[in-house]
Parts: structure tokens; sequence; C-alpha cells
């Protein structure tokens, strides 16, 4: 098991981001958070800068997926 914080960052693409269990909290450079709870899934679109909150004290099981829809074949086999 770790916990640590994700720092600032942004992607070019989509990504969607799937709680399988736990709970979980990211914050935007606008000020908004979104609180996860298990079965949730978040979409952050492209080039917006976000984090994960600073909240060791709720385990959550998460997997994120990365979606680029301008990429090379990327609606076929998806």
């Amino acid at each position: 098991q770790s916990a640590s914080r994700i720092s600032w960052h942004q992607h070019d693409c989509f990504e969607i981001l799937l709680l399988a269990d736990g709970s979980t909290t990211y914050e935007f450079r606008n000020g908004n958070r979104v609180t996860l709870s298990g079965g949730q899934f978040l979409v952050i679109p492209p080039c917006i800068e976000h984090r994960g909150v600073n909240d060791i004290r709720s385990p959550a099981r998460l997997t994120g997926v990365m979606f680029d829809p301008d990429a090379r074949l990327a609606t076929k086999l998806t």
C-alpha cells in the first residue's frame, strides 16, 4: 500500500479516472475540487491542470486511462 500526493500536471489528451473503491479528491487550478467515491469516474479534458489533494487518510483503489481521439487508429479496436 502506498500513498502520495499527485502534483500539478496536465495531459495532451483526455484522462479518465475510474475509482474502484475508497475515496479521493482532485483539485483544479481554477480552485474547483471533485471528490470521488468507489464506483464513480471522472473525465478530465486535455490541457486542464490538476492534482490529487493531499489526503492520505482516505485510501482508494483507482486506475486511469488516457484517451486521445486524434491519435491514429483511435476509433478502431477501442
